[in-house]
């Protein structure tokens, strides 16, 4: 809530002048109480003198009860403060106090504007100051800093818990390890399926907790793509309707076809043949493949393929295409082998899809 008894203090670090005409145009002088010259602490900046970054924060944070801070900034100050503008994350407020940060264009032009847009102030005022929308622009960026606060203590929350998750998974593992060297012994098949079970779990425990999907797909391809020696990966995301990852090697030919025809050709065919059943697909010969025309089996003759889709809750949100020179191919156990991977898969892009809905990522 905004305070009303004591009205909302305001630490104007603008021109004499400026500061002058942005007194006379605002209203109800009761709730705005604008802090003097003299109630600021030796940390303001000196009249006249380009602000910087620390001399604002500085100027904020070493004034009691600030809940405004104006900074007059002209275009070549917003281009040199853009230089050296950086942010960890989008939740995260400029200044550390709990202070709303308004910038003041003093010249009025279109190019400042836009780049005090890009460095995401709580609010924008733009010389001369319209009397009639002052107090409502300044009730906006109180309300916006108060916004961008709130979602930063819900993302701390959201990384406190997945570092416990993820500390509680590494636990776990450690012990699945140990069981793993008691058990390797005792029966060949038993201890398999174990290795199995362990390396989903590994997988899983890797990619819960990563925030940036682009760098979660990229790590899960270079992940599931180690367990499949000389093979290229392709990932195929459901929601965009498109190819996201394209991840190939060395043994890839250098007469081959570009990446783009393989990409469209595989969309064509395996992609939207495991769409419409929910099903795995494994073609070792591309020649024997009777459901594609003859064109598309000249073009993928030399290729053996596997297309897996991604379940999540009764979903497909997306297919990982494995394929290699028809010489070797693919077996059951490897079509088995990655079928127990794609469920965690699954879970971690659909955790990521709800931090984005949230506006935490």
């Amino acid at each position: 809530m905004i305070k009303t008894e004591q009205g909302i203090r305001i630490l104007p670090l603008l021109d004499p002048e400026l500061e002058c005409q942005f007194r006379a145009h605002v209203p109800n002088a009761g709730r705005w109480q604008i802090i003097a010259p003299a109630a600021a602490r030796p940390g303001r900046p000196p009249r006249g003198t380009a602000l910087s970054w620390e001399q604002i924060r500085l100027a904020a944070e070493s004034t009691d009860a600030v809940d405004l801070v104006l900074a007059g900034l002209s275009q070549g100050d917003l281009e040199r403060l853009s230089r050296r503008f950086e942010r960890p994350m989008s939740a995260e407020p400029i200044l550390r106090s709990p202070a709303a940060l308004v910038a003041v264009l003093t010249d009025g032009s279109l190019r400042g504007a836009e780049l005090a847009a890009q460095m995401d102030f709580d609010g924008l005022l733009i010389c001369p100051f319209d009397a009639e929308s002052i107090s409502l622009r300044l009730e906006d960026a109180l309300a916006r800093s108060r916004r961008r606060r709130m979602w930063r203590d819900r993302y701390e929350k959201v990384r406190r818990l997945c570092r416990l998750a993820n500390h509680s998974r590494r636990q776990l593992r450690e012990k699945v390890d140990l069981l793993c060297q008691d058990l390797v012994h005792s029966n060949l098949e038993f201890t398999e399926t174990l290795h199995g079970l362990r390396r989903a779990y590994e997988f899983q425990a890797d990619l819960m907790g990563e925030y940036d999907w682009r760098y979660l797909i990229y790590k899960a391809l270079r992940e599931l793509r180690a367990d499949m020696p000389e093979t290229n990966v392709a990932m195929y995301l459901t929601p965009r309707h498109r190819f996201e990852a394209h991840l190939t090697g060395p043994w890839f030919p250098d007469d081959g076809p570009p990446i783009e025809q393989i990409e469209l050709l595989f969309q064509q065919t395996a992609v939207e043949q495991v769409l419409r059943t929910n099903r795995s697909l494994r073609i070792n010969d591309m020649r024997s493949w009777r459901t594609i025309t003859a064109r598309q089996r000249r073009r993928l003759a030399a290729w053996a393929l596997l297309a897996i889709p991604v379940p999540c809750e009764q979903e497909i949100l997306g297919v990982v295409v494995f394929y290699r020179q028809a010489q070797t191919g693919f077996c059951c156990q490897d079509q088995a082998l990655l079928e127990r991977l794609m469920p965690s898969f699954g879970q971690a892009l659909a955790a990521v899809r709800k931090l984005e809905h949230l506006g935490v990522s």
